[in-house]
C-alpha cells in the first residue's frame, strides 16, 4: 500500500495483508486459499497439510465425539445427587448462571482454538505463545489423573455387568461370602455406537422408573425447591465444579476434537447445541435415578435419604439395590451397567485421544527440527529395530502410518 502525497496514511483503507506497529510496517503472509485471510504462522498453510493431518468426514462424527466426551459419569451420578443435597430446584440458579458465564464461553474457547490451529490440546498454545505452553502441558497431567479414575470405574462397571447376568443377582442378599452379616440399604465410527445407545438405555431406565409405585416420592425430593440453601458458598462451588467437571473443561479433549473440523466450520452453534444437551442429559438423568430411589424408598418405607448416596454410591450402591427389588431385576440391572461402561468408556478414549495428539505433535516438531537426510538414517533405524523385534509391534508402525499417512514419504 503507497500513501499518495498530501494524504494521511491512516486515513487509507487498511490493507489485510499490511499491519502497522506504531510507524512501522510489515507485510503478513496470509493464507489466499479461503478467501478468509489467516495468517500462515497460527493456522496450517495449505490445505494438503490439514488433509494429512486428518479430519471429521462429517458434522455428526464431531457432534457425536464431543457428546461421548462430555455426556459421562457425572451426569448420571453426581448432578442428580448434588440437586438434592443443594436445595433440589434451587440448585439449578448457580448452575445456570455458572454455565452461562463460565461452561458456554469456556467451552466455545477450547472448541474453536482447536479448530483455528489445527493443533492439539498441547502445541496450540505454543502457536499462540511459547509462554503459554505450560497450560497445556498442566492439562496433560489433570488427564493422566482422570485416566485413573475412569480406569477404576469402568472395572466396576464391567465387574458389576458380569454378575448381572444371573437370575438371583448377588447384591439382592446378605447370604454372600463377602457379606459382613449386617444388612444395609443406605446408599470415529464406535461413537456412533457408545454415544447414541446410554441415550437409549437412559430412556428405557427412565420409563420404567416413573411407572414404579413411590416414584414420585423419589422425584419430589430431587426437585423440591429449599431456597435457604443459596446462602450457603458450598452450594455455589458444587455448581461450578459440577460445570467444569461434566463439560470436559481445561482437558484439552475439546481442542484436540475441534482441531479435525474444518476451518470454516461453525463451532459457535455446535458448541451451544452440545451444552444445552449435555445439561438437558444431566436434568432427565436425575427423574432416572430418584424415580428409582423413590420406589426403594416406598418398598422399604424408609426416607429417602437413607437410600440415596454421592457418587459412586449412587450407581454402585443405592441403584444396584432398588434394581434388585424390580421384577426381571437382572434385565434392568444389565442394561444400567451397560450404560455405565458406555458413559466411561466414552470419556475415557476422548481422553486417551488428546494424550495421542500430544506425542504425534511433539514427533512432527522433533522430526522436523532434523535434516533430511537424517531422518532417512532414523526412519531406516526405526524400521529395523521393529523388524528385528517382536512381530506384534508391527501395530505401532501400522498405526504410525495410519495415523501421518506416510511417515516415510515425511522422513
Amino acid at each position: 500500500m503507497v500513501a499518495k502525497p498530501g494524504k494521511d496514511i491512516l486515513a487509507q483503507p487498511p490493507d489485510p495483508g499490511v499491519h502497522i506497529i506504531g510507524e512501522k510496517k510489515f507485510m503478513a503472509k496470509m493464507d489466499p486459499s479461503n478467501g478468509l485471510n489467516r495468517p500462515l504462522d497460527i493456522v496450517p498453510n495449505t490445505d494438503e497439510k490439514m488433509k494429512d493431518r486428518g479430519q471429521w468426514s462429517n458434522k455428526l462424527e464431531f457432534v457425536l465425539s464431543v457428546a461421548g466426551e462430555i455426556i459421562g459419569l457425572g451426569n448420571v451420578w453426581r448432578f442428580p445427587y448434588l440437586c438434592y443435597k443443594n436445595g433440589g430446584g434451587a440448585f439449578f440458579i448457580p448452575y445456570l448462571i455458572f454455565l452461562a458465564t463460565c461452561g458456554i464461553p469456556v467451552f466455545f474457547l477450547e472448541t474453536a482454538l482447536g479448530q483455528y490451529t489445527s493443533e492439539g490440546g498441547v502445541t496450540c498454545w505454543r502457536k499462540i505463545s511459547p509462554l503459554f505452553e505450560g497450560i497445556g502441558y498442566a492439562t496433560q497431567v489433570i488427564v493422566a489423573l482422570l485416566n485413573i479414575y475412569y480406569i477404576i470405574v469402568l472395572a466396576w462397571g464391567i465387574f458389576y455387568l458380569s454378575f448381572s447376568f444371573s437370575w438371583d443377582l448377588p447384591w439382592s442378599s446378605c447370604n454372600n461370602t463377602w457379606n459382613t452379616g449386617e444388612e444395609s440399604y443406605g446408599y470415529p465410527q464406535v461413537v456412533y455406537f457408545t454415544a447414541t445407545f446410554p441415550y437409549v438405555m437412559l430412556l428405557v431406565l427412565l420409563i420404567r422408573g416413573i411407572t414404579l409405585p413411590g416414584a414420585w416420592r423419589g422425584i419430589q425430593f430431587y426437585l423440591y425447591p429449599d431456597l435457604g440453601r443459596l446462602a450457603d458458598p458450598q452450594v455455589w462451588m458444587d455448581a461450578g465444579t459440577q460445570i467444569f467437571f461434566s463439560y470436559a473443561i481445561c482437558l484439552g479433549c475439546l481442542t484436540a476434537l475441534g482441531s479435525y473440523n474444518k476451518y470454516n466450520n461453525n463451532c459457535y452453534r455446535d458448541c451451544v447445541a452440545l451444552c444445552f444437551l449435555n445439561s438437558g442429559t444431566s436434568f432427565v438423568a436425575g427423574f432416572a435415578i430418584f424415580s428409582i430411589l423413590g420406589f426403594m424408598s416406598f418398598e422399604q418405607n424408609v426416607p429417602i435419604s437413607e437410600v440415596a448416596e454421592s457418587g459412586p454410591g449412587l450407581a454402585f450402591i443405592a441403584y444396584p439395590r432398588a434394581v434388585s427389588m424390580m421384577p426381571f431385576s437382572p434385565l434392568w440391572a444389565c442394561f444400567f451397567f451397560i450404560m455405565i461402561v458406555l458413559l466411561g468408556l466414552d470419556s475415557q478414549v476422548g481422553c486417551e485421544l488428546e494424550e495421542k495428539e500430544r506425542f504425534w505433535s511433539e514427533l512432527d516438531e522433533v522430526m522436523e527440527s532434523i535434516p533430511t537426510g537424517e531422518r532417512v538414517v532414523i526412519g531406516a533405524d526405526f524400521n529395523g529395530h521393529i523388524d528385528e523385534g517382536n512381530r506384534g509391534d508391527e501395530e505401532v508402525m501400522a498405526s504410525l502410518e495410519l495415523r501421518k499417512g506416510t511417515l516415510k514419504d515425511r522422513w
